[in-house]
């Protein structure tokens, strides 16, 4: 079974496929750090980037980094994937060592070695010893603050080394016991010594960066900039009318009430005629019951279901049952809402003419339209 996984993830490595270059960082779950690039590094990805980009193969969109900064890095795993190369395009690029994967260096025979650090500790040392096999030297103030320091104590050698390797060569143990009375350690000095010179506002700056890997930062990816085309438009249309019919439905289902599928039907396609006239141009077709059936029944699934009743289909909540009386008020309010989203069209295409600058009594009484035939029978009905 090892051996079974070990292939698997070998091919799974080593499979070039020009589509979804970015697909499989996406799909892993990146719980550990990211590391920022460095020159050896940086320097390999683009030379295996430039194998890529010869043999078009996959992975070859990623976008490297120009220089070295404080935010851009990669993932352990995105790193192998984006270096693991084929055998025929490891054997075609002789300039790069691509098996090699060590970043370790080692010191040769002929490094020089800094020897300052190992003169510093014998005069130290030898400061140390003087002092310890003199018995004359009467105890004071200053000597017992040393002694009772934690970080001072004489009999632990490597509290003496440490110490000693803040000294001058030439700084006896009176004047370490006479800066003894600061509140701060030798430790804590040292921890102040070693933070560099930096700006506070530069820290500040570097807190606000975050890092990002640039084989599976979603921000990076090269599909970011996938054009805009009338098939998209379409699709945010249908998928806005839809999402208002679920609303529709989900109301219904609360109340435990229900409605004629045809009523959403029409209610679908009258959205639709309204964005066609909005944009003439665009290719809108109309849906039809068993269309809006499916997709209603795809969302909801199990929590509604479909009833049949002369020849016109019912949504329910599933725990409910439909009455006799519950058809005919949906029938009713069918009735209402076709009379409803009729005005409504002709009222969305009404011609409208703008007023003059100048206002008249007539313009006024004129307005900006002329009011249609529907409407006014449709006042004239309502108010009787």
């Amino acid at each position: 079974m090892l051996v079974v996984r070990q292939r698997q993830l070998k091919s799974d490595r080593e499979i070039d496929n020009d589509s979804g270059a970015t697909g499989k960082f996406a799909r892993w779950r990146h719980n550990d750090n990211i590391i920022l690039f460095v020159s050896d590094k940086l320097k390999k990805c683009q030379q295996v980037l430039s194998v890529r980009v010869k043999y078009k193969s996959k992975y070859s969109n990623i976008e490297l980094p120009t220089q070295i900064n404080k935010t851009d890095g990669y993932h352990r795993q995105c790193y192998s994937s984006f270096t693991a190369l084929m055998a025929k395009y490891r054997d075609s690029s002789s300039e790069t060592d691509y098996a090699s994967n060590s970043t370790s260096l080692t010191l040769s025979p002929s490094t020089p070695v800094d020897i300052s650090e190992t003169v510093l500790r014998n005069v130290t040392q030898s400061s140390y010893s003087e002092v310890a096999s003199s018995k004359d030297v009467a105890p004071s103030s200053n000597n017992q603050s040393i002694s009772r320091h934690p970080d001072l104590d004489f009999n632990r050698e490597t509290s003496s080394e440490n110490a000693a390797s803040n000294l001058d060569s030439q700084t006896t143990l009176e004047d370490v016991a006479s800066s003894s009375t600061c509140d701060l350690s030798i430790n804590e000095t040292n921890v102040f010594n070693e933070i560099p010179d930096t700006n506070i506002e530069d820290i500040g700056k570097e807190r606000q960066l975050k890092n990002v890997c640039f084989f599976c930062d979603k921000d990076r990816k090269q599909n970011k900039d996938i054009p805009h085309t009338s098939w998209h438009e379409n699709r945010n249309i249908h998928k806005y009318i839809f999402n208002h019919i679920v609303s529709t439905v989900e109301e219904v289902l609360q109340k435990k009430n229900c409605v004629l599928l045809s009523s959403l039907c029409d209610t679908y396609n009258h959205y639709l005629e309204y964005e066609q006239k909005l944009d003439p141009q665009s290719d809108i077709s109309l849906i039809t019951n068993h269309y809006l059936e499916e997709k209603i029944q795809k969302h909801f699934k199990k929590s509604i279901k479909f009833i049949s009743k002369q020849k016109k289909k019912i949504i329910i909540h599933k725990d409910c049952s439909l009455l006799e009386n519950d058809f005919t008020r949906l029938e009713e309010d069918n009735l209402i809402d076709k009379v409803a989203l009729t005005l409504r069209n002709a009222i969305l295409k009404i011609e409208k003419s703008k007023l003059p600058l100048k206002i008249k009594t007539h313009d006024l009484i004129t307005g900006e339209c002329v009011i249609l035939d529907k409407l006014n029978r449709f006042f004239k009905v309502l108010m009787g």
